[in-house]
């Protein structure tokens, strides 16, 4: 990925892999891979602030000593008007099966 010199500062660099992972999520991936060059530190400090971690080489890359791989898993990402109403069931169905003497004190 590159971003010019003149459109630098706008956040297009984040938001270039934000939309990948988007669309992967939105045709059920579970998890994204990229490889980038280890003397690009201002790529990698993007990759891993956004949640991507060292994984094993792949493909060609696999003996490239300049090259090195990260991975993230996707979670799936849940939207819409019963969002809310979704969230707050679980939370309720989680406290449901809690039973009562592991319950924290005053609830």
């Amino acid at each position: 990925m590159y971003v010019i010199p003149e459109a630098r500062g706008r956040g297009l660099a984040r938001r270039m892999p934000a939309t990948l992972e988007d669309n992967a999520r939105a045709s059920d991936r579970t998890r994204m891979v990229l490889e980038t060059g280890i003397n690009l530190t201002a790529a990698v400090s993007l990759y891993v602030s956004s949640g991507y971690e060292p994984c094993a080489k792949f493909g060609h890359y696999r003996f490239d000593e300049l090259s090195r791989c990260y991975a993230k898993p996707l979670a799936a990402v849940i939207t819409g008007p019963w969002t809310a109403w979704m969230c707050a069931s679980r939370a309720f169905a989680h406290r449901a099966q809690v039973p009562h003497a592991q319950a924290a004190p005053g609830r």
